[in-house]
């Protein structure tokens, strides 16, 4: 019986059917597992650094990720997860996120298995992976995404995504998710402005958490709990791709308006 070839469309239709949304990639592949039990994905080829294969035909290697959410004030005494993506997988891998706790550093890695062969290293797809960090105690801890090492003698640095995570009494943070969007802006209007001296006014930044570098705003001194509440829950929906930068801010003050309202100025 006539057998017809697989072609690339083919094969990108029968993925379709599985909601797996397919993206050109320079030599590799990924999937996601369509029960829901999580992605398989790996970068494939030589775009994986420091590969090593065994006697079955499989690699394995670090996979390259891409971007992270960051939590901002977590919960202490509780398991935290965060979402991670990768850049660019391969359809026959697996991959999965492991976490190491070293004192105050919280390193997040990608190790994948790659057994993979065929017309499917033309596809790719970025998968996305849940991380769990077990119970932190109280304290400021740094997290750090770590990549597949340079090629040896590239002298091209090892990428690493960072960022920083408070647990303190009052966090409420468990989790984020970077399946759910990039958070809306945050609006003055949001908050308690009122005041009737300076001293009753904070600063604060409003507008894209995700960008929000320099206090450009005030509030009123008793919204600042709510306030800091709802950054980390629109922050924890960002999808961060490179290491924060310190901002070069302008000097404003607090200050309270002949409205009695707060607002920020020169």
């Amino acid at each position: 019986m006539y057998a017809p070839p697989v072609t690339m469309r083919t094969l990108a239709a029968a993925l379709s059917l599985f909601g797996l949304a397919l993206v050109a990639c320079s030599g590799a592949t990924t999937s996601v597992d369509p029960a829901g039990g999580g992605s398989s994905s790996s970068s494939s080829g030589g775009s994986d650094g420091g590969s090593s294969g065994d006697a079955g035909g499989c690699g394995q290697s670090l996979s390259q990720p891409e971007a992270f959410c960051s939590l901002v004030r977590a919960k202490p005494g509780v398991a935290l997860k965060l979402d991670v993506n990768e850049s660019c997988g391969s359809l026959g891998s697996t991959t999965r996120c492991e976490v190491e706790v070293k004192g105050t550093e919280i390193v997040l890695s990608l190790p994948t298995e790659r057994c993979d062969t065929g017309p499917g290293a033309a596809v790719c797809r970025r998968g996305t992976f849940a991380c769990t960090i077990p119970a932190l105690a109280a304290g400021q801890y740094s997290i750090r995404l770590q990549g597949p090492p340079a090629p040896p003698g590239s002298g091209v640095p090892e990428r690493v995504l960072g960022g920083s995570l408070v647990v303190e009494a009052d966090g409420t943070q468990t989790s984020c998710d970077l399946k759910s969007g990039r958070p809306p802006p945050l609006e003055a209007s949001s908050f308690d402005q009122a005041c009737t001296v300076d001293e009753d006014c904070a600063l604060v930044r409003l507008g894209d958490a995700c960008t929000a570098c320099c206090p450009n705003a005030a509030i009123a001194k008793t919204a600042q709990a709510s306030y800091a509440a709802a950054f980390a829950d629109a922050y924890a929906k960002c999808e961060l791709t490179t290491p924060p930068q310190p901002c070069a801010c302008a000097q404003v003050k607090a200050v309270c308006g002949a409205d009695q309202k707060c607002k920020a100025q020169p």
